[in-house]
């Protein structure tokens, strides 16, 4: 499952998009969260070259369109806020590893 992010982010022709949540939980998950964990400052580079790309930010009416969406589809609150965020962006595709492959959420 690594392989596939890698591949990402190894793909100049790729555009990521993140939300600054997904920064943070990011940041959070593999210091503190993974076994074993990745280095701090690694990490930090990780997130500063993800954050060169476009971050869209969570503000008040992103948070009340994913209650909204959250509401309608039963996601988890941050899942639609990541979908939303990704809306925003224009994005065509969103990778997760909390929503169903090949799902189709409007």
């Amino acid at each position: 499952m690594k392989a596939i992010p890698q591949q990402i982010l190894d793909d100049e022709s790729i555009d990521i998009v993140v939300s600054s949540q997904v920064l943070s939980e990011f940041y959070w998950t593999v210091t503190r969260k993974l076994d074993p964990t990745l280095a701090e400052d690694v990490a930090h580079d990780v997130v500063h070259h993800l954050a060169e790309g476009e971050v869209v930010p969570i503000d008040g009416g992103l948070v009340d369109a994913a209650i909204g969406l959250a509401r309608r589809h039963r996601l988890a609150l941050w899942d639609a806020a990541n979908l939303v965020a990704a809306s925003r962006a224009g994005c065509e595709e969103v990778l997760s590893e909390d929503l169903n492959t090949g799902a189709v959420i409007a």
